[in-house]
């Protein structure tokens, strides 16, 4: 799971675990640092509402651009989905899609979970 701490990630990470289509999958969700002293007290709160809802989930704080290495990181990992929100901030030349987003729809292997 992508969290970048914006409305529109933390509500697609959390229609994902309302769903948890699979109870029993290891959950990962990754926040690329940004120069945000909120981003590990952005993780834990997500980490809370996973545990609330009877989801384990792993944390990480990762160097690196979100666009490119989201997709390589769930390569390594062996991810069978990502799940990843989009920001309607976008120029509209995005089609509905923000720059990352439309990165992993072009270059993705894995299946995605993309609400806004």
């Amino acid at each position: 799971m992508a969290y970048n701490g914006s409305i529109e990630s933390a509500a697609t990470i959390k229609k994902w675990i309302q769903l948890n289509p699979w109870p029993e999958t290891e959950v990962r969700i990754i926040y690329f640092e940004k120069k945000c002293p909120e981003s590990e007290q952005l993780l834990k709160d997500m980490e809370g509402y996973c545990l609330f809802h009877g989801v384990q989930a792993e944390t990480l704080l990762l160097q690196g651009n979100p666009k490119e290495d989201l997709i390589k990181y769930a390569t390594d990992w062996n991810a069978d989905i990502i799940v990843m929100g989009n920001s309607g901030r976008r120029l509209l030349s995005y089609h509905f899609f923000g720059d990352s987003t439309s990165y992993a729809i072009a270059h993705a292997e894995q299946a995605l979970f993309l609400s806004q």
